[in-house]
């Protein structure tokens, strides 16, 4: 959950820095916007993290049959 968090967190300074939005300046909207599109980002990595864990734990279980 620690990860996860750092990512968020990794993810929400990375959409700030990329459009310049300074939080305490910027219209709420905007803040919203980011927010939104952080929450979407994050959400999307941890989906694909999830999903590529389970393709290579199903990958190496059936590796280990075979042996």
């Amino acid at each position: 959950m620690g990860i996860a968090y750092v990512v968020h967190l990794a993810i929400l300074q990375a959409m700030l820095h990329a459009g310049e939005v300074d939080p305490l300046t910027a219209d709420p909207a905007v803040i919203v916007a980011v927010w939104l599109g952080c929450a979407a980002a994050s959400l999307a990595a941890g989906y694909a993290c999830s999903l590529a864990l389970v393709i290579l734990r199903r990958f190496f279980h059936r590796a280990g049959e075979g042996s």
